[in-house]
């Protein structure tokens, strides 16, 4: 295949990536095959059979390192041999790091002078989304989203690393809104006012009482059982365990389309009711989801959430304020915290 200038663009970024100070720490699988050889080099082939590499490279889906062909792992090693920061091997068939890494301790010193901490994001962005949203501003090292440790859903924060501590700065300075569909509403102790609203968008779906649920019951599954993105899926509320929960959709007709002629839909295995929620109900429903935004705020330390220190958000220092703000519709505005020790240590290394 010929690599066009756009697909080598993003092939080096990416293994760049791959073998920065951001990842490698956390990374067991790589950090394991570099520590595998005397030098620390690893198969390009390897490289090219990870998920965001197809991605990279144009694949229909990701490959085997077994059935990458050679001329792919020779153009991968041309694009890498421009890269400052990797080195090829001379028969082109590996890489690896051009420099040593540092202690432990002092990569999590200098990813954390360099990160920071930015909510809230709508639960069905992608890190592609947020990672150009960010990248418009400074250049974006990594971008790590926080997850449920059950469900593994979004948590609607990310942990982004700049290039430079003064990149990271200077974005902390700045004043940003990521446009979504979510609604919003001021922290403070009286009931938030009702945001306007769309009627007849959301739809309530309900678990029997013989139903037996689990903890795998999560945000992408319901997601899902409802038609996903596609469907115009906007927003999944649901706590765990609990036997109802509600789907907000884009549109009315999208709404009225997700509910079938039985009213019934499958979701993780188990039968759920569903129900168009009009009227008194409706306006209940966001008047809880105002609440609940509100309260998390509180939580959070006023306004939008954000703060420096490990986990994002506990502990030292620098916290992110940040006003209430929008309904449906609007601009959700940005918060920041510093750090997050390493950009978020305890989480899991960025998708291969």
């Amino acid at each position: 295949m010929v690599l066009s200038s756009e697909i080598k663009d993003r092939v080096k970024k990416q293994v760049e990536f791959y073998f920065s100070d951001s990842n490698v720490p956390r990374d067991k699988f790589l950090r394991g095959k570099i520590e595998d050889d005397p030098e620390g080099f690893v198969d390009i082939a390897l490289i090219a059979s990870f998920t965001r590499m197809a991605q990279a490279l144009g694949f229909d889906k990701p490959r085997k390192a077994d059935e990458i062909l050679l001329q792919t792992i020779t153009d991968i090693a041309e694009v890498l041999r421009t890269s400052d920061s990797l080195t090829v091997s001379d028969d082109g068939k590996r890489v690896r790091r051009s420099q040593a890494l540092d202690s432990p301790d002092e990569i999590a010193k200098q990813v954390d002078e360099r990160s920071v901490y930015a909510a809230p994001f709508p639960f069905d962005a992608t890190l592609d989304a947020i990672t150009a949203f960010f990248a418009q501003h400074k250049p974006v090292a990594s971008v790590r989203m926080r997850r449920h440790i059950t469900s593994k859903d979004f948590k609607g924060s990310v942990f982004v690393e700049f290039q430079s501590e003064g990149d990271a700065k200077d974005v902390m300075g700045r004043s940003l809104e990521y446009e979504d569909m979510a609604d919003a509403a001021p922290a403070g102790d009286a009931e938030p006012a009702v945001p306007d609203f769309e009627p007849k968008r959301v739809v309530q779906f309900t678990f029997g009482d013989d139903q037996e649920l689990n903890d795998t019951i999560g945000f992408n599954l319901i997601k899902e059982a409802l038609g996903g993105k596609d469907a115009g899926v906007a927003y999944v509320e649901h706590k765990p365990m609990a036997k109802t929960g509600c789907v907000r959709f884009r549109s009315e007709e999208q709404a009225a389309a997700a509910i079938p002629e039985d009213s019934k839909v499958t979701i993780g295995g188990l039968t759920a009711e569903l129900k168009l929620l009009e009227g008194e109900e409706e306006v209940a429903y966001y008047k809880r989801v105002a609440a609940s935004k509100a309260e998390a705020d509180k939580r959070e330390g006023g306004g939008y959430s954000g703060g420096r220190g490990r986990g994002g958000g506990r502990g030292r220092g620098r916290g992110g304020g940040g006003g209430g703000g929008g309904g449906r519709g609007q601009k959700r505005q940005q918060s920041w915290g510093q750090g997050g020790r390493g950009g978020g240590r305890g989480n899991k290394g960025a998708q291969r």
